[in-house]
């Protein structure tokens, strides 16, 4: 029996000011499980801040409400070296155990990857006990495949590393059609009847084989589906029109509705010259189509707008997916990211997926644009040769063995927590043409918020006992009387121990509806705040913090 945790964003808890320094030292993650009495080895793997070259950590286990302390051990960790922390303890009896990482810096960047907790006493950090199961990969063929025909793009997204200095060592250029028919024929060889995702590291519609591609793929793999990952910025409706009628699903990437933000988001990319670029598109293949749009702090309110648009111009459910660092090569990610975790792949997903890049280099993810995780080449062996070679099977048994500390692409990978991010775009997407958006420029603040780019900021505040008052208040809006769910913005959270705060909805001078955020119940922050006003009445949000640094976005407030 084994326990595992990973892939959840965990809110950080900032030591008190004596003890943190100019380091922000504090607790990085806590994960709270219900064990049988019993001896027990919790593996601690950490990703260190993106800033610290090394770092001291404390890992400790509780036990019970009381959190009647079990064992603790403190280990200097470099982020070169090994990830690995074990801590022993023992269960006098079932019930609650509480595991905690402190770290001396950068507790905010420090990231929990994975905690692996088995019921035995080991003090071998790669024991086996730790692994994945190896049933997870063993004859696990390709279920989707990701095929990067083209380096080319227009674009050079802010949030990714295409057309920017850090990729121009990789080599760039368009898949051969002898190649693409061949790994067509081997996939028809193996019964391949899954997806096949036209869109790596450049844009399909870039490659200037696109149609005989599509038409080698619906006659060698009549069961198979062809998807199209594309910005849409070079439809040509005489150049593309056949292979855009031969697709299954088309994915629009579109990080923006406001032209502004797009222009800014999609860079070099204009609104102006590839909006209609994309509504002929869609006119061509409105049942196939979807936007995605990827999020960050940047185009967060877009989600509302592009569902409008979705839903004008009759399109499917769009589809909002988690920021990613692109293996450290985002260099935004530090300002866009909202929930980040450290990734930690499973060998079944490697498994099941083959990305292969133009000129035949396979590798393991698709955020890998540097290649640093090159398994093989299409252009020494064949699909159906390297399927069975020992390049595979010995790269899946350091994701097997729980191994992304060692490999290059994955040691520094982080996305935002995809159950955060679901959440959030589900309330956000809630927002239609009715809803009410409360800036932060209409609101009143206390002396010691600061108005800048756009937002409230609190800054200073963990360090100042005593402090709760109405940090943030208005805008005095009028409602009429109904349901609402009042959709609130706060980023940049930094709690202390004595931290508090409290969200207030205030009709006529009266708390109709307030929610109390303790450190570890920040997560509650992304929820909806549900209010019903019984008459027509004059509507005002409340912030009040006691010891808490945050930067206020504003609110949305949706008809429910």
């Amino acid at each position: 029996m084994q326990y595992g945790f990973g892939n959840r964003n965990c809110t950080p808890i900032l030591d008190i000011p004596s003890l943190s320094a100019n380091h922000q030292s504090g607790i990085y993650f806590h994960h709270s499980l219900d064990l049988p009495q019993g001896s027990y080895t919790a593996l601690v793997q950490s990703q260190l801040g993106p800033d610290v070259t090394d770092a001291e950590i404390r890992i400790s286990a509780t036990a019970g409400a009381e959190r009647t302390q079990l064992a603790q051990t403190t280990q200097r960790v470099e982020a070169e070296g090994s990830d690995r922390i074990l801590l022993s303890f023992t269960l006098e009896k079932a019930g609650t155990c509480e595991i905690r990482g402190w770290v001396d810096r950068d507790c905010f960047g420090t990231l929990l990857r994975y905690l692996t907790v088995v019921p035995s006493q080991i003090d071998n950090p790669d024991d086996r006990e730790f692994h994945f199961s190896p049933d997870l990969a063993v004859g696990k063929l390709p279920e989707v495949m990701i095929i990067g025909t083209t380096s080319k793009c227009p674009a050079s997204c802010i949030c990714c590393p295409t057309n920017k200095p850090a990729t121009r060592p990789v080599p760039k250029g368009v898949m051969s059609q002898a190649m693409f028919d061949d790994l067509i024929d081997d996939l028809a060889g193996i019964g391949f009847s899954g997806g096949i995702i036209f869109g790596l590291y450049g844009d399909p519609l870039m490659d200037p084989h696109l149609t005989d591609r599509l038409r080698k793929i619906k006659s060698a793999l009549p069961t198979a589906t062809a998807l199209l990952a594309t910005t849409g910025a070079t439809y040509d409706a005489d150049i593309h029109g056949e292979a855009i009628d031969l697709f299954d699903s088309i994915a629009l990437h579109i990080e923006a509705m406001n032209p502004a933000t797009y222009d800014v988001m999609m860079d070099p990319l204009k609104a102006e010259r590839t909006f209609p670029r994309i509504r002929s598109l869609i006119e061509r293949a409105r049942m196939t189509t979807h936007l995605v749009m990827p999020f960050g702090r940047s185009n967060v309110m877009e989600i509302a707008p592009i569902v409008a648009y979705s839903r004008e111009m009759k399109l499917r459910k769009p589809e909002f997916a988690a920021l990613s660092n692109r293996c450290g090569l985002n260099a935004t990610w530090q300002k866009e990211s909202l929930a980040p975790v450290a990734t930690c792949c499973s060998p079944q997903k490697v498994a099941e997926e083959l990305i292969v890049d133009w000129d035949g280099t396979i590798v393991a993810c698709c955020f890998d644009f540097m290649r640093h995780g090159a398994i093989a080449s299409l252009s020494r062996m064949r699909l159906s040769e390297y399927l069975k070679s020992r390049e595979r099977q010995e790269f899946l048994d350091r994701f097997t063995r729980k191994d992304w500390h060692g490999l290059k692409a994955c040691r520094n990978c982080r996305v935002d927590d995809t159950t955060q991010a679901e959440l959030l775009a589900k309330s956000m997407s809630a927002l239609s043409a009715d809803i009410v958006h409360l800036r932060p420029r209409d609101f009143l603040h206390a002396p010691d918020i600061e108005s800048r780019d756009g937002a409230l900021i609190a800054a200073g505040h963990t360090r100042a006992a005593g402090n709760r008052a109405n940090r943030v208040w208005g805008p005095y809006y009028s409602l009429p009387r109904g349901e609402y769910s009042a959709h609130l913005r706060i980023d940049g959270l930094a709690w202390g121990y004595q931290s508090r705060l409290r969200c207030e909805i205030v009709v006529d001078e009266k708390v109709i509806a307030a929610r109390d955020c303790l450190p570890h119940t920040a997560d509650k922050l992304t929820l909806p705040l549900d209010f019903e006003i019984e008459a027509d009445g004059i509507l005002q949000v409340r912030l009040v913090t006691d010891r808490v640094d945050f930067r206020f976005e504003g609110v949305g407030i949706v008809p429910r």
